[in-house]
């Protein structure tokens, strides 16, 4: 969205889903703060500086101190779900997201 000819706000509907605002935040900071192995990140986006990058989210969101360990708890969790779950769709349905040897 625009306002006086500058861009005010984003609109992404990609991911959209009943969630808290912890895991809302969480995967602003994974898809625009690239919160990604950089092996598995686009090319151009392998040497941007992550930290600074997730900062700028929490920051311009006004994120208080419990507000960003909140979102680390989340972090953590939901990628720990995911690990799991790719892993047994892997052992049970067979293939899964290996990397070539």
């Amino acid at each position: 969205m625009f306002r006086d000819g500058r861009a005010y706000a984003l609109i992404d509907f990609d991911l959209a889903q009943p969630v808290t605002w912890a895991v809302e935040m969480f995967k602003a900071m994974l898809w625009w703060g690239t919160l990604f192995d950089p092996c598995d990140a686009d090319p151009l986006l392998r040497h941007v500086d992550v930290p600074r990058r997730v900062r700028i989210l929490a920051d311009s969101y006004g994120l208080s101190g419990t507000d960003r360990e909140r979102i680390m708890e989340v972090a953590m969790l939901r990628t720990r779900r995911s690990w799991h779950l790719m892993r047994l769709r892997a052992q049970t349905l067979g293939g899964g997201w290996q990397r070539p040897g």
